[in-house]
Formats: structure tokens, sequence, C-alpha cells
């Protein structure tokens, strides 16, 4: 991935031209740093952060291994980059914990709901117990079978479409907590090894979304969108759960529109970005 495909450098104050003191320039620097890993950019190495800010390479080494120690980076010996790290996570969370999820999703839920007349379900990352709660939830609109989820129902990380987006989506040391954890298999989903379960999530990354069948509930299917927060870090997700009788191609095109729609309304609106989006999703 390139990472110094910006027509212009960033001036950081404290640089010739930038005027500010020694330790004011060098959290100038820092949060340059930081602020280079985005969604499109998620992966640097020194060389292209050194570009990039037009910093020493020696200074670079110096901030990256200083971030690195106190867990904002983490460095990919695979990818030879650093991405975020887990305090950046936890930074994140801290951070979104102040908004109210439930609340700047529900008219996103609603569309969808009002769509496809299923069931959609909002949940939130808890990442000190590493699973999913249910924040908010809006039932079918069909008469007789329906898919059913109460607001403060808790899932593993590794059970559900709502839970493997999250899981996919989150930094490689989080992954690696719960991959290295005990894999309980919950009310009716199939035995998981570590292997497997690596597996789907890299067929998650590839595709974008999760997709589960009976694993939460028998005879259910769910699909689900992660919700990302600061730095890509996933937050939360936005779940639909459909009877699998009615799952058919056509729907499963629909739902799958519908939420990534809704899931990046959503992010844009927690990183407090103008709704540029039409009122009405699809």
């Amino acid at each position: 991935m390139a990472t110094n495909s910006h027509q212009s450098k960033k001036k950081i104050p404290g640089q010739p031209g930038g005027g500010s003191g020694d330790g004011v320039a060098l959290l100038h620097k820092t949060f340059a740093v930081m602020e280079l890993f985005t969604l499109e950019t998620p992966l640097w190495g020194q060389s292209g952060i050194a570009q990039e800010l037009d910093l020493p390479r020696s200074t670079v080494s110096r901030l990256v291994r200083f971030l690195t120690q106190r867990g904002y980076l983490h460095y990919s010996a695979q990818e030879r980059k650093y991405a975020l790290g887990p305090a950046s996570f936890r930074m994140g969370q801290n951070a979104i914990g102040a908004v109210d999820l439930a609340a700047i999703s529900r008219d996103v839920m609603e569309q969808i709901n009002r769509r496809t007349r299923e069931t959609v379900v909002l949940m939130r990352h808890d990442p000190a117990s590493s699973s999913m709660i249910c924040v908010d939830a809006l039932i079918g609109l069909h008469e007789g079978l329906l898919v059913s989820e109460k607001a403060g129902s808790i899932f593993p990380l590794y059970v559900g479409a709502s839970a493997k987006s999250v899981l996919a989506a989150l930094p490689q040391p989080q992954q690696e907590k719960v991959l290295s954890g005990p894999i309980v298999p919950q009310g009716h989903s199939a035995p998981l090894t570590p292997e497997g379960l690596r597996e789907q999530l890299h067929e998650i990354r590839a595709r974008g979304y999760a997709t589960a069948r009976s694993e939460t509930y028998p005879g259910v299917d769910g699909i689900g969108f992660a919700i990302l927060g600061t730095g890509g870090i996933p937050v939360g997700s936005i779940a639909v759960g459909v009877p699998s009788y009615r799952m058919t191609d056509e729907m499963r095109e629909l739902v799958i529109d519908l939420l990534r729609q809704g899931a990046e309304r959503i992010r844009r609106r927690l990183a407090g970005a103008a709704d540029t989006m039409t009122d009405d999703l699809f």
C-alpha cells in the first residue's frame, strides 16, 4: 500500500517556518505521526513517515519506538510496517464511550427495518470483556416468524455476524488475544478451532462484512458490518437477522447494500463529519 501518494508534504509546527518551542514541537510531531494512520492508509513504514512529514529518519525512529513501547503503535513483522496499537484502540473507545451510539444510529436502523421488514440489531464492542453488547434492536415487521433480540444481550466476539465483523476489523493484537483464549461453542454454533476462525476472519476482511447461519439462534441467517471509529478501530456493528427461509439472493443483496450504507453513515457521524448522504438509504 502506497503511503506517500499525497501531492504535498504536511508542515509541522516547530520545523523551519513552524515557530514553536522544543516541547510543543515534539508533541506536534508525535500527533502528526499518529494522524497518518487512517482507513485509507492504516500501515506505515519509517521511511514513508519520514518522507510524508519531512522529518529526519532518526527523529521518526525515536517517535515510533516510543509510541510502540507505549502501545499506541504496533509493528507488524509480516508487513514490516506499523499500525495503530491497543493503546490507541483504548483511547478511541474512551472517546466513543461519550457518544450515544444508539441515538446516532436509530434513524439508520429504522430505514433498514422498513426496507427489509427484518430485525435490525446494533451492538457495541466491549474491549474489557472481549464481547459484544446489544444496545438497540428493531424487531422485524413481518407477521409470523420473527428474529428477536433484547438490548443488553451479550455475545463473545467469535459468535454471530455482528461479533465476527468486529473481530475481523480489530488490530492484530486484539484478534490474537481472542484466538489464543478459549473458544467455547455458544448455543447452536458449531465447534470452532482457532485455525478455522482465522480463515473466517480472512474471508470477512476480504469481502467487508460477516455472515452467519444458525450461530446465535437456530434457523436464522445474519449479516453484519463493523462500525468504525477513530483510526478505523471498530466500536460496534450493525446487523440484520433473517429467518433462513426468507434469506433469498435478492434479500441478501438488499441487506448487504443497506448495511454498507448504514455503517458508513454512522462512521461519518462518529467522526463528526457532515452527513452528506441522502436522507434515505438505497
